[in-house]
């Protein structure tokens, strides 16, 4: 069956097969809980981890809000005397899994190399609009002590900051979506079409 758009398909049943094909070529882990779907590309490709998308009826496919890019995570941190910085893109795999519950599902990447250990988990509920992105991070040795942590967030539409929340509308497509920090929040830079949570 082939992977295309839907908008190309003509015979009902071909809709949820070609859907099927269009996502095994596209990303690793897919969880939908039917309100919100996550996408990861696991721990190898630094491109959408995760995407978070939304499904509407006014769409065939679910429509993405924002995403996270590997590639564009940066730790630095102090290594006795020495700062350094790497980006997660390059940290390599440790190990990859996905958690079931009746309620929820978790996807988990961990990475890791001679000075710290980073664990990456996306969590989804059943019935909720909301999901939990969570970093953490973790050093291997004594002398390795966390600087900070750079990630951009990207989005698109209108942006909104208040507190400790970030909203995006998007008014063609008449969705929104939230963005909560636990704990303490973030320093902030808004840019333009992202977000950067420093």
């Amino acid at each position: 069956m082939s992977a295309v758009e839907p908008q190309f398909l003509i015979i009902p049943h071909e809709f949820e097969a070609a859907n099927i094909a269009r996502m095994l070529l596209d990303t690793d882990f897919a969880l939908n809980n039917g309100l919100i779907e996550i996408r990861d590309d696991g721990g190898y490709v630094g491109r959408h981890n995760p995407i978070l998308l939304i499904d509407s009826e006014r769409f065939p496919s679910p429509y993405p809000i924002f995403y996270l890019n590997e590639s564009e995570m940066t730790v630095f941190y102090r290594n006795g005397i020495r700062t350094e910085m790497v980006d997660v893109a390059v940290l390599p795999v440790k190990y990859m899994k996905v958690d079931f519950t009746s309620e929820s599902a978790c996807v988990s990447v961990i990475k890791e190399n001679k000075d710290t250990i980073l664990t990456r988990k996306t969590e989804i509920f059943k019935g909720s609009k909301f999901c939990t992105f969570s970093v953490n991070l973790e050093s291997v040795k004594d002398e390795i002590s966390l600087e900070y942590v750079r990630l951009m967030l990207r989005v698109s539409g209108k942006i909104f900051m208040l507190n400790q929340t970030v909203g995006v509308l998007h008014e063609s497509t008449k969705m929104c979506g939230q963005v909560i920090f636990e704990g303490k929040t973030p320093s902030t830079k808004l840019t333009r079409l992202s977000i950067q949570p420093v």
